[in-house]
């Protein structure tokens, strides 16, 4: 399948979503969102896929809303705006059940600065800046605060929120907001991505499933939900080929189950 905005690829078991309206710093148009929504549900979909990887075509990797845009979504009723499109793309990545990886090839501020707080693991080129802007000119940044509290925690996130800063990459790295700073973050993000992908797809399966369904249990009952989800590893011929390739000093050769 052909996309305007964006661009697909899967290799190595790695499905790249690469953002690519650079002339417009990737902005989050109506056109970039759906298209990335259905990149993501159709990676979702894909055995082949374990891992996502999303990146931007230079110079930013996203620039939050689409100003151009900005004017017709004023227009729309209270529902409508209610059903807005980039909603759907934040809790896709706040549900997703397999891992993300993000290379942050430059700025990613707004909903970009929510992207990235979406993506389990990202990398982040030392010029990049982050921040929620939104402020700046009347409006909050209501989609994309859930995202940035789980990750950052009630402090960080209202801090950003309220101040309308940009912070730098290595700041970014510090509050928790992306993994690492990277020379080069797409290549970075890629290596890391087909490293995750390399391991047992039942073991990434399970395991993501497992993270995101103990999320909003109190400590004891995680240990509980996660003990259980033990028991199909153990049985897994996954399991018993990892071990008997350790062992024997080679590379395994996963089944998936």
């Amino acid at each position: 399948m052909a996309y305007d905005a964006i661009q697909y690829d899967v290799s190595e078991n790695v499905a790249e979503v690469t953002f690519d309206q650079p002339d417009k710093r990737n902005a989050l148009s109506q056109a970039l969102i759906a298209d990335t929504i259905d990149a993501l549900d159709r990676a979702a979909d894909d055995d082949e896929v374990r891992v996502v990887l999303l990146t931007g075509e230079d110079p930013a990797f996203c620039s939050g809303g689409d100003l151009e845009e900005f004017q017709e979504m004023r227009e729309q009723s209270p529902v409508e705006l209610l059903e807005e499109a980039s909603t759907d793309l934040l809790k896709r990545l706040a549900e997703y059940r397999k891992p993300i990886v993000a290379g942050v090839n430059g700025d990613a501020v707004g909903g970009g600065t929510g992207i990235v707080a979406g993506c389990h693991l990202s990398y982040a080129d030392p010029d990049a800046s982050f921040g929620t802007v939104e402020i700046r000119i009347g409006m909050f940044p209501f989609a994309i605060l859930p995202l940035l509290r789980d990750r950052l925690g009630d402090g960080r996130a209202l801090e950003l929120a309220l101040t309308g800063e940009l912070i730098s990459a290595e700041r970014a790295a510090e509050i928790g907001l992306v993994t690492e700073v990277a020379e080069n973050p797409t290549d970075r993000a890629r290596e890391v991505a087909r490293q995750v992908a390399s391991f047992s797809p039942l073991t990434l399966r399970v395991g993501m499933r497992s993270f995101r369904e103990t999320e909003d249990m109190n400590t004891t009952k995680a240990i509980d939900a996660m003990s259980a989800y033990r028991a199909p590893i153990y049985k897994s011929r996954d399991l018993e080929e990892g071990a008997t390739a350790f062992l024997e000093d080679r590379e395994p050769e996963w089944e998936g189950y």
